[in-house]
């Protein structure tokens, strides 16, 4: 309370609450007693009770000293108490001293992002302008308004009056042909903006950003740029997080060349050096890695903030490892924990980052057993940071940062994945493998849960309030962390928790509950049936050697599979299907035929010789995947099987794939079940399939005026415009075809859905069918606004490339840019109500579907990818499966 009314100036109040308090501080623990007199001391200093304050600080100094807190945020803020008292005293060598000392400790402890910070600069800035050292007062208003402008904390009196002391002081000419005056404002708030785009994982932005700024820069490489430097290490950076293979090395070189002439931003050059450091370590270039570490700028040492000091001692670790020497690797690794852990805390992601370096350097030094336990509580800590705080991230920040998982998660399955440790190995896969789907899920299921618009005011009052916390809290730590910082958390927390009363209790539970809940192996055996057999397959992005020295083998990928008996069905197994080079080669449009080329055949030649050569064209790809599984002991009771996919195994035909040499399929002998990950099989509450109605659905009337309802959703106007969906006559000869097939499954007639009637409020009206058939188009939109059309082969124009570029937040989720054309489509664009005639992929999951046996989308989605991730055909099936079917 007394925090905050210090930041409202409240402060009589704060006062008498702190002498209060300080009155009786015998009861209180040693921490909140010096807390108290901290925040007493600065009371003090803003009333201008100087001669209180000053009689205070100094002893407070003292006693941080002696309880090992020397370096600590109440530290850092008595130092800076202490300037502003000499600043009052115009004692300008005493200020800038103190002041001096603060701005270092809060660089060092890692609070850099605090108003605190900001404050100091300024501080110091006013110090040294009394002194009479213009130029350096200025290089301190200017860091201050950059740190306030970070915070967005533009319109505070400090900032405004960090704004007005830079204005009056003129920068000093360059003295030398390798230095020039800082950026000006206009440049500097772009490159902001693009560094922002960046570690919000919006890449598009970021790269257009960047490439205006190169637009705009000198094109005389012989003279140094600051502004061209700075955007082409982005650009670098860019390319690093988006594809290593791809990696723009020349941007980087021209970066490192022109920060190295001018001599004056040593923390981009450093991040220049960290950042090539990165990429060798990751390509295994094992000497270039040690000369880059063995750099100046990036000796291991207290100049260095604590961020910085923990990225490099695990690169210089990961370097060591690669060198072969394993001990210094280990010692390396275990620094950068300690390092991680004092001034982050035990569970922070810094932590994570960590314990992976020391797995490597342990398996380095053939400690098999210390490197599992060193990768488990890595993804011990990862898992809380998923749930807790990464999950209520901007969609593009989470999508980034579950792709940089995913290269931890291989990292540590790849060496492990076999042997006496495959059971950890498939723990792992199963709790972090295909996460995007299930958090962007969450939003759906809950929203299916809410009832009255006050519900639904209140659940999104709680998700702002969450995600501000969210955005908080990866840099603030109890060790790290100001005071203001932790009084916002708490006061965030509260707000969090009076929304939440306001909501149903089931949707409370959901909150409260771990977006991903942590599976076991034993857990997915016990969730079997007696006659299932589930197998996980991964493609993994690193090489069984990976620890080991080898040279650019990061391009090396193997699928891997393991082979999950139920309870009681014999043991767990394993398997490798080969390299992806050579299994994503033989499934290609040129190694199997496409539905057109099928159809010909059947035109042509006949069901027989069509059948003969699709399966010849297959043979070679079940040689290679399923044949090593079927080898492994699959029990005799199995009868049907459970896939979890991966790559670009995820488009094959399973269920066709020829077994035994002939033509006889893979369905024959089993049915198939696809899952996104084995966590479905736990997570999924297991309901009797209740024969309800079934719902076939064909040829929706794409021109008909349809009346409209409210519904959730993104309209077709604003993310598939421009485009004319075709009459689907063929569909309604295909739903006719199997009517009696499904009937006799399902046991009654299903209901029928055509032309009109085949509308986007008739599929949500009907809940838990026990068949759904839907014979229509389906679409996507790509991250290029490339759109893609289902059943090309109808289409005169299959594919738009669009003028315009939605910003809309719903662009950036795929399961809003993928979907199923319905009644009504073409003239959605013109109509007057809100029914777009498109059933998205993010309307998909908050249908209910718990209880629907099989789904057939008959409307070969357009295969379309963006940035390594999914958003078509695999989506669209996953929405239908997080809907519960």
């Amino acid at each position: 309370m007394c925090l905050v009314l210090t930041q409202t100036e409240s402060l009589d109040e704060a006062l008498e609450r702190l002498q209060a308090i300080t009155d009786d501080a015998d009861k209180l623990s040693p921490q909140f007693r010096i807390l108290s007199f901290v925040l007493l001391g600065r009371v003090n200093v803003l009333l201008e009770k100087y001669d209180n304050a000053k009689e205070l600080l100094p002893v407070l100094l003292t006693q941080l000293q002696e309880m090992g807190a020397a370096t600590s945020p109440p530290a850092a803020a008595v130092l800076s108490d202490l300037g502003r008292l000499a600043i009052v005293d115009e004692q300008w060598g005493i200020a800038v001293e103190r002041l001096s000392e603060a701005v270092a400790m809060n660089e060092k402890i890692g609070q850099t992002s605090s108003f605190e910070y900001g404050k100091a600069q300024l501080s110091l800035g006013i110090a040294l302008l009394g002194k009479g050292e213009q130029q350096k007062a200025r290089e301190q208003f200017s860091a201050a308004v950059e740190t306030f402008s970070r915070l967005n904390r533009t319109e505070s009196t400090e900032a405004k009056e960090a704004a007005s002391r830079l204005a009056q002081i003129k920068p000093a000419p360059s003295t030398a042909a390798m230095t020039q005056a800082p950026l000006d404002e206009a440049v500097a708030a772009k490159l902001q903006a693009a560094s922002e785009a960046y570690e919000a994982g919006r890449f598009d932005d970021a790269k257009q950003a960047y490439q205006q700024i190169l637009d705009e820069a000198s094109d005389d490489f012989e003279v140094p740029d600051l502004a061209r430097a700075a955007a082409y290490l982005g650009k670098a950076k860019l390319s690093l997080s988006t594809d290593l293979e791809k990696f723009d090395e020349g941007a980087l070189e021209t970066a490192t060349r022109d920060l190295e002439k001018l001599g004056t931003s040593p923390d981009l050059l450093r991040d220049a050096f960290l950042l090539q450091a990165c990429v060798v370590v990751e390509r295994r270039q094992k000497f270039l890695a040690m000369d880059l570490l063995n750099n100046d700028l990036l000796k291991i040492g207290e100049a260095l903030p604590p961020k910085q000091q923990v990225t490099t001692l695990c690169l210089r670790s990961r370097a060591l490892a690669i060198d072969g020497n394993a001990k210094e690797a280990v010692t390396t690794a275990r620094l950068a924990l300690k390092k991680a852990q004092e001034s982050f805390g035990p569970q922070h992601i810094y932590c994570h980052s960590a314990l992976d370096a020391l797995g490597h350097a342990l398996l380095t030094d053939d400690n098999e057993t210390a490197a599992v336990e060193a990768f488990e509580e890595s993804r011990q800590i990862l898992r809380a940071y998923l749930n807790d705080t990464v999950a209520y991230q901007p969609f593009d920040q989470l999508a980034s940062f579950l792709s940089v998982t995913q290269d931890s998660l291989h990292e540590a399955v790849s060496p492990l994945r076999g042997g006496g440790t495959m059971e950890q190995a498939l723990t792992w896969v199963l709790n972090e493998k295909n996460l995007l789907p299930a958090f962007a899920a969450r939003d759906g299921q809950i929203r299916r849960l809410l009832t009255t618009p006050d519900q639904e005011t209140a659940y999104d009052a709680w998700r702002n309030q969450r995600s501000q916390r969210a955005a908080i809290s990866p840099s603030v730590s109890t060790a790290t962390g100001s005071l203001f910082e932790q009084a916002q958390i708490q006061e965030l927390r509260q707000a969090e928790a009076a929304a939440l009363e306001k909501l149903p209790p089931n949707v409370q539970k959901l909150l409260t509950e771990p977006i991903i809940p942590h599976v076991t192996v034993e857990d997915i055996r016990k969730a079997l049936k007696p006659d299932e057999l589930f197998i996980e397959i991964i493609r993994l992005n690193a090489t069984e050697g990976a620890h080991q020295l080898a040279l650019d083998s990061y391009t090396e990928r193997d699928y891997f599979a393991w082979i999950v008996p139920p309870a009681g069905e014999g043991y767990l197994s394993a398997t490798d299907l080969g390299s992806s080079l050579i299994l994503d080669g033989l499934y290609t449009d040129d190694a199997i035929p496409v539905p057109e080329r099928i159809l010909q055949d059947l035109r042509d030649n006949g069901e027989q010789d069509a059948a003969n050569k699709f399966h010849r064209s297959l043979r070679s790809l079940a040689e290679q995947i399923w044949e090593p599984i079927s080898r492994r002991s699959i029990p005799e009771s199995t009868k049907t099987i459970i896939l979890s996919l991966d790559g670009e195994l995820q488009h094959v035909p399973w269920a066709a794939l020829p077994i035994d040499g002939s033509n006889r399929m893979l369905i024959e002998d089993y049915a198939i079940r696809y899952v996104s990950s084995g966590r479905e099989l736990v997570q999924r509450a297991r309901e009797t399939s209740k024969r309800r109605q079934s719902l076939i659905l064909s040829n929706p009337d794409f021109n008909a005026d349809i009346p409209g309802v409210a519904t959730a959703g993104v309209s077709a106007e604003s993310l598939f415009p421009r485009i004319k969906a075709p009459r689907l006559s063929s569909a309604d000869l295909e739903a006719n075809a199997i009517l009696a097939d499904v009937t006799r499954y399902a046991g009654s007639p299903p209901k029928r859905l055509t032309g009109k009637e085949a509308s986007q409020a008739a599929v949500l009206d009907v809940d838990s069918p026990f068949v759904m058939h839907l014979a229509t188009l389906a679409i996507n939109r790509g991250d290029d606004n490339t759109i893609v059309v289902s059943r090309s082969y109808e289409l005169t124009e299959s594919r738009v490339l669009l003028e315009q570029k939605s910003d809309d937040a719903a662009f950036r989720n795929p399961f809003f840019r993928c979907g199923i054309l319905l009644a009504g489509f073409n003239l959605a664009p013109e109509a007057s109500n809100d029914i777009d005639g498109i059933l998205t992929g993010a309307e998909i999951i908050a249908h209910d579907l718990r209880g629907t046996e099989l789904v057939v989308l008959s409307g070969c989605p357009g295969d379309l990818k963006e940035s390594g991730r999914k958003i078509g055909p695999e989506l669209l099936t996953e929405a239908l499966r997080l809907a519960g079917a």
